[in-house]
């Protein structure tokens, strides 16, 4: 997995002049200001997340409910950083690429620990405070950018006041079924390898 430690993990792909709101999966990784460890800690192997691990977590697949279009696919919430899929679609289905969507598997969902969400829901309902749900209007920056600010406010109120992303974030656009599943397994094991990870111990 050199690959995505070396290329789609540090550097942005973002390719000039691309139209990120168009139809299609992409791969997306943010990383908390500094790389500090907010969310939690790798326990035998395993992401145990903490109450802002956990806000985290519920954010990302409130996006999912909150932008039109959007579904959101493999995701992972690291110490200091998320990796995760998201994929446009004017109509999307099970099989964007030919291969189940995480969607519509089976899974287990991370308990929530009782963090207000409403400020999430007033910035839908906010002309331009909100994730847009125009899918013209909802591209990768927008519906990343949202999402951290979302974090942001449920974090800095309720646990730690200080807490913030980097500024930027990291994006893949992802072609074919074999870079969805390899990526989709990347972020599987991202705990697993946590050790051998470049954030490791930041």
């Amino acid at each position: 997995m050199a690959l995505f430690k070396h290329t789609f993990r540090v550097e942005s792909t973002r390719l000039p002049g691309y139209d990120y709101a168009k139809p299609g999966a992409y791969f997306v990784t943010i990383c908390a200001r500094g790389r500090r460890s907010w969310f939690g800690e790798i326990r035998n192997g395993i992401m145990a997340l903490n109450e802002a691990g956990n806000l985290v977590w519920r954010e990302w697949h409130r996006t999912g409910q909150l932008v039109q279009n959007l579904k959101v696919d493999e995701f992972i919430v690291m110490p200091n950083h998320v990796h995760g899929i998201l994929i446009i679609g004017e109509s999307i289905d099970a099989n964007t690429f030919g291969i189940q969507s995480i969607a519509d598997r089976k899974t287990v969902e991370t308990p929530f620990t009782g963090v207000s969400l409403n400020s999430r829901q007033k910035m839908k309902e906010t002309p331009g405070k909100g994730v847009s749900t125009d899918r013209a209007n909802a591209n990768i920056s927008i519906i990343t950018n949202q999402f951290k600010r979302a974090c942001t406010l449920g974090i800095r109120r309720n646990f730690a006041p200080d807490f913030s992303w980097q500024t930027r974030f990291y994006e893949h656009i992802i072609r074919d079924d074999a870079s969805l599943t390899a990526i989709r397994q990347y972020i599987q094991q991202n705990p697993v390898n946590w050790t051998k990870d470049e954030y490791y111990g930041s």
